[in-house]
């Protein structure tokens, strides 16, 4: 590849960025977070940030998103995860 097909590619990755789409994932464990995404990917309080106190506790001291369904957007290739909230039935 010569210069200016590098710079064309260069250009045209920047123009057209991947699209976020959400992710899902299964709390299993807290408080120290981890998300499990699909049957391979675990995911850990390091590649997270959160829109939600994924560690509230009800009035008995217990985690009361622990086991539920989170919706998350990957950024950063797919190496860390915005928490955008726990999936509602309903």
């Amino acid at each position: 590849m010569n210069l200016y097909e590098e710079l064309a590619k260069m250009l045209k990755d920047r123009d057209n960025p991947a699209e976020f789409a959400p992710v899902y994932g299964i709390i299993e464990e807290l408080p120290e977070i981890k998300i499990r995404r699909g049957s391979k990917i675990i995911i850990t309080s390091g590649q997270i940030k959160s829109l939600i106190n994924l560690k509230e506790r009800n009035v008995d001291g217990q985690y009361i998103n622990l086991n539920k369904q989170v919706a998350m957007l990957p950024y950063n290739k797919d190496n860390q995860y915005l928490v955008l909230g726990v999936v509602c039935d309903g």
